[in-house]
């Protein structure tokens, strides 16, 4: 489970960067709350899949 969540920080830094450069208010944008809603999504099916399946994440 480790694996997933250090997963998740390293994709959510470079999206809030991201969104820093090209949103002009990140707090309020709908655009950024659905790429947030998005990325948290995609890391919780990972996390279930893997949690259902009972395999092991792999990191090489």
């Amino acid at each position: 489970m480790a694996i997933f969540s250090a997963g998740e920080a390293l994709a959510e830094a470079p999206m809030e960067e991201f969104l820093g450069w090209h949103v002009l208010d990140p707090a309020n944008s709908t655009f950024a709350q659905d790429l947030r809603e998005s990325m948290l999504i995609g890391y919780g099916t990972g996390n279930s899949r893997e949690n259902q399946q009972g395999n092991r994440p792999e990191t090489g």
